[in-house]
């Protein structure tokens, strides 16, 4: 058959060819092929297009009462596309559109598709790449970009720029659950604002008080398991209150509240009208002291016992700063053993050794001269204002060195099973001593590097009562005050003699 050349130049409206077409019957007598790789015929009412080769089958597109199938013969919808290749997409869709020196006519890197709706026909939602020169970027928008998807995985919604994998110019309303898997262990959030919070927590319901958050120590922790923090937490309306939701005797209860007053309560949910800082409770755990007595509903009590204990409600490890100190001293809640013997206690008092000295922790305790005394000397002398019944670490070691694999190579008097306070750039840590060898011995961290090793924890922490020194020398004084006054009046008795 001779080919036929049909310029564009001739016909550009109904039929446009710039190119050859050549067109046969099928031997088989199916329709008219067209070129090498297409035939057309009818079936059915059905105009059916045939891509393939005409001796090893065809692959159709099918037009049915105005809808199209490709790869199907019975489209269900106006386009359905049937295909085993979805590599590279089972639909594609390209700029045709080339390199050119004409400004008018310059190259299109759009690649994309237009929905139209009923109610507005001019401005359709275009979903492609390159949309409003949005190179290389996916773009789903309606007259601007609304959500874009750079190459890296970006997302951005109301930028056209997102530097992060979600980044959101404006604000986010999130009516399920957020999951964030940490990064290195942190969760940032930057802000340039600061009023009323760079987060901000609300209870949208009308009959709630309460704005609270809970943090659980791990995915599947329970609900009793939560710290809550918040305000109204418990039916405590406009206080701000930490609590924990764990069994036992004081489940389900703050643990700190602090009222619209600035009143702190621990252990008490209405601090206000008390004090500042008001603290109901005690330690969990018992601290031992040598000589003690005790009130309770039933009486008073008292023992000499080195195991009866005392619980603690406030405990530091350094000095208190204030105007005055209160204690409660109403003969009402004391059984009272007598007056003290005012001359054993000149005698007490003048045993006590007044001691010049400077803490080994000079950087937690400062380098300035001391003159106080020291517990093991009162011990010996007054030991009921000392008690040696507290865990703590002493600055036994005090050195600077590094650690390895756990091994620390430093000379040091530790025991298997001891505990030793480590403190790293980054944080402290108080580790158990695994092994120990000659000059060097292993604690229970991965951490390594350079780190400075405090020291030792011991049982038997000595503490001194200064109140309890303090009234010895005032009945010491008063006995001095006594002899003063005897010898006064041994003067004026021999003064009276002599006259």
């Amino acid at each position: 058959m001779e080919e036929k050349q049909v310029s564009s130049e001739v016909l550009s409206k109904k039929l446009d060819v710039n190119g050859n077409i050549r067109m046969e019957y099928d031997q088989k007598g199916r329709g008219i092929v067209v070129g090498k790789d297409f035939l057309i015929s009818a079936e059915a009412g059905k105009i059916v297009i045939n891509k393939g080769d005409k001796n090893n089958g065809w692959k159709n597109v099918v037009i049915p009462k105005g809808k199209v199938g490709i790869g199907t013969s019975k489209p269900g919808s106006i386009l359905e596309v049937n295909s085993l290749q979805s590599a590279s997409g089972m639909l594609r869709i390209r700029n045709s559109s080339i390199e050119t020196d004409d400004k008018e006519n310059e190259i299109s890197k759009e690649s994309s598709m237009a929905f139209f709706s009923s109610q507005n026909a001019t401005s359709p939602w275009m979903v492609g790449s390159g949309v409003w020169n949005q190179i290389d970027k996916f773009v789903i928008g309606r007259s601007s970009p609304k959500l874009i998807i750079e190459p890296n995985g970006n997302v951005g919604i109301g930028t056209n720029s997102p530097s992060k994998k979600l980044h959101v110019d404006g604000d986010v309303k999130i009516e399920g659950k957020l999951t964030l898997n940490e990064i290195n262990g942190k969760v940032k959030v930057l802000s340039s604002g600061s009023a009323y919070g760079m987060i901000q927590v609300r209870n949208s319901s009308d009959t709630s008080d309460e704005v609270s958050i809970g943090f659980f120590p791990s995915n599947g922790a329970e609900a009793k398991d939560a710290w809550v923090v918040g305000v109204g937490a418990w039916g405590h309306t406009d206080k701000f209150v930490i609590g924990h939701r764990g069994g036992g005797i004081n489940s389900a209860s703050p643990r700190l509240v602090i009222d619209s007053n600035g009143c702190v309560g621990i252990g008490e949910t209405s601090p206000s009208g008390k004090a500042k800082l008001v603290i109901k409770g005690s330690s969990a755990s018992f601290v031992t002291n040598k000589k003690h007595g005790w009130v309770m509903a039933k009486g008073p009590g008292k023992s000499n016992s080195q195991v009866n204990p005392y619980r603690y409600s406030i405990y530091v490890d350094n000095d208190i700063l204030c105007n005055t100190i209160r204690a409660f001293s109403d003969k009402r809640i004391k059984t009272i053993s007598g007056v003290s013997n005012s001359q054993n206690d000149l005698e007490t008092l003048s045993k006590i050794e007044i001691t010049d000295y400077q803490h080994i922790d000079v950087i937690g305790k400062g380098a300035e001269p001391h003159k106080k005394v020291i517990a093991q000397q009162v011990k010996t002398v007054f030991p009921q204002c000392v008690s040696a019944d507290i865990e703590d670490f002493i600055p036994s070691i005090y050195t600077k060195t590094e650690i390895k694999e756990g091994w620390i190579v430093l000379a040091a008097d530790v025991n298997i099973h001891d505990r030793v306070k480590l403190i790293f750039s980054d944080g402290i840590k108080e580790v158990k001593v695994l092994e120990k060898l000659d000059g060097m011995f292993k604690v229970d961290t991965d951490k390594e590097g350079e780190v400075f090793v405090y020291g030792k924890e011991v049982s038997d922490f000595h503490t001194v009562d200064y109140d309890a020194i303090s009234m010895l020398n005032v009945s010491a004084t008063q006995e001095l005050l006594k002899r003063l006054e005897d010898l006064e009046q041994e003067v004026k008795n021999l003064k009276n003699k002599e006259q």
